[in-house]
């Protein structure tokens, strides 16, 4: 029983072994690929592109700033 054990854990090592290096190679053997780079996007503002207060009081003016850009 104990070198039915030792044959089995041999051939275990030896597949994952076998297994791991033809990952390996798979990797290594690949044809490279063509990248390209993405398009350039030019943004447009649509607002004033201010955001601010109309005076040093906070509780006067707009409490919200819309601001809007096109792509």
């Amino acid at each position: 029983m104990f070198k039915n054990q030792m044959i089995k854990k041999k051939l275990q090592i030896l597949v994952r072994v076998l297994f791991s290096a033809g990952i390996v190679f798979g990797l290594f053997l690949q044809n490279p690929s063509n990248v390209f780079a993405a398009p350039s996007l030019t943004i447009t503002p649509l607002t004033w592109n201010v955001i601010g207060l109309d005076s040093n009081n906070v509780n006067v003016g707009p409490n919200t700033f819309p601001v809007g850009a096109r792509v």
